[in-house]
């Protein structure tokens, strides 16, 4: 008898050797790598029993690539990235939202440009296949136009910085690391939400689903960390990363806010939300003619299936239905009106 549960024991380790592995999670020059980096240096890795790789990559468009081929299990991508990785058939599950995006991304133009209407006929840089791309859309469906109104050039953000410098460029959409010396922010991520989510490989997530639960922990400590200790954080995080302390903490300040675990709840609504609007602007966009529309109504009826906040329930993350935040804001009007009317039979009491 114990012979066999010696035996069932060597092959239950046999078998969690095989199908658990070390966590690949892809890194590059932005705010929610550097969280990554602080927990590894602060050792909550290793106090987690966590075993991960780093794999940095300088450029972000190479996380996609290494995320889709494969070679890491986890990275941060723009909710727009995260779309069109759906689109491409790859299956992964996002599992928070790691970073907030509030300005990253903007149009910046000239001094002569005062108004975003006066950018109809004007030379409009923007980087195509990327969240810039969305934003530049938003942007005219918001002051009622579309690409056809502006001569849209495709870029680099590198190239658009530069040209708007020379003058050669009207306006241009770009982002906070990658930006110009000249000109004003006509329009930027502030008006509508579009958060870094946190994607994690399918496989590699039923196969190893503790793991992620550990992950998550050792970033909400990370995030604690680093509210508590900013400047030595900040220093941490930008030489691991070779940026500069000052702009990088910026960035964190005004433009992209860390999330902690406990913030996440209504994130997930404006994601989903945000992912929604994408597709019904891929299934318009004659930009995107390698989906059927077939294929982007299907992923738009799948949608939650990409999203779990399982690993968020231990934090007291819940999310909250729409009717909710309905049901929340009248209940405010009500007690806004009483107060109203409280304050005008008080008046009148007084008077008499």
């Amino acid at each position: 008898m114990k012979k066999n549960i010696l035996n069932i024991s060597l092959l239950l380790l046999l078998f969690s050797f095989c199908f658990s592995r070390v966590l690949r999670i892809a890194t590059d020059p932005w705010p929610g790598a550097g969280l990554i980096y602080l927990a590894r240096q602060q050792g909550f890795f290793e106090e987690s029993n966590l075993e991960i790789e780093l794999i940095y990559y300088s450029e972000y468009s190479a996380t996609i690539k290494a995320f889709k081929s494969g070679e890491v299990d986890m990275v941060q991508e723009a909710i727009y990235d995260a779309v069109i990785t759906a689109l491409d058939g790859y299956k992964f599950t996002i599992i928070m939202v790691p970073v907030d995006n509030i300005g990253f991304d903007f149009i910046a133009a000239t001094s002569e440009i005062e108004s975003f209407e006066q950018l109809v006929g004007k030379k409009v840089g923007y980087p195509k296949g990327c969240i810039g791309e969305f934003l530049l859309y938003k942007a005219l469906e918001k002051h009622d136009m579309d690409f056809e109104d502006i001569k849209a050039i495709p870029l680099s953000f590198d190239e658009i910085g530069k040209e708007l410098d020379s003058g050669n460029m009207d306006a241009g959409v770009l982002c906070y690391f990658n930006g110009c010396s000249t000109g004003h922010i006509l329009y930027s991520t502030k008006q509508f939400p579009a958060p870094n989510v946190l994607m994690v490989n399918s496989q590699y997530l039923e196969q190893n689903s503790e793991d992620i639960m550990k992950f998550v922990e050792v970033w909400n400590k990370s995030v604690k960390f680093y509210r508590e200790n900013t400047e030595e954080s900040v220093k941490i995080m930008t030489r691991e990363l070779g940026l500069n302390s000052e702009d990088f903490l910026f960035s964190l300040m005004f433009h992209a806010p860390i999330v902690s675990c406990e913030e996440n709840a209504f994130k997930f609504i404006e994601v989903k939300k945000t992912a929604m609007d994408l597709l019904k602007w891929i299934y318009t966009s004659p930009n995107f003619p390698q989906y059927s529309k077939k294929e982007i109504l299907d992923l738009g009826q799948r949608i939650d299936s990409y999203f779990n906040n399982s690993y968020l329930l231990k934090y007291g993350y819940e999310i909250p239905c729409e009717k909710d935040r309905i049901n929340t804001r009248v209940l405010l009007i009500i007690a806004l009106v009483i107060m109203v009317i409280s304050c005008v039979l008080l008046t009148g009491l007084k008077r008499k």
